[in-house]
């Protein structure tokens, strides 16, 4: 059997997953703001960390992307609906904090682990 790659103890966030519904046409052709719903489960827990260099190159899609903000990279246990519409929430001592993701993988193709490159969305 395969285990995590991060452990347990190393996993001090708890974070909520949620994905958007399908955008809504309006009557005049327009689109409604996104909702977002959790995602099933919708709690897991996760290391928060600043992205590396090398997370960058291994998560980053398209190459030639630039990023502004600092980046970070959430690990939990692999949940099959984080995609690149998912965002993260999750709370501290300064407030709620939500993470939209821009690229996401599993290490090794196992599907043991979800790693997810994140931008902090400021509202």
């Amino acid at each position: 059997m395969i285990g995590p790659r991060t452990s347990i103890a190393a996993r001090p966030h708890r974070v909520r997953v949620q994905n958007p519904e399908p955008p809504l046409v309006d009557g005049d052709g327009g689109t409604l703001p996104l909702e977002y719903f959790d995602a099933t489960p919708p709690f897991t827990y996760a290391r928060i960390a600043p992205a590396t260099a090398q997370d960058l190159e291994r998560l980053a899609a398209g190459g030639g992307a630039s990023i502004s903000t600092a980046p970070h990279v959430v690990r939990c246990p692999f949940h099959p609906q984080v995609t690149t519409q998912t965002r993260f929430l999750y709370t501290d001592q300064r407030g709620t904090h939500v993470l939209g993701v821009v690229g996401v993988g599993t290490p090794e193709l196992r599907n043991v682990e979800t790693e997810a490159l994140c931008i902090e969305v400021i509202q």
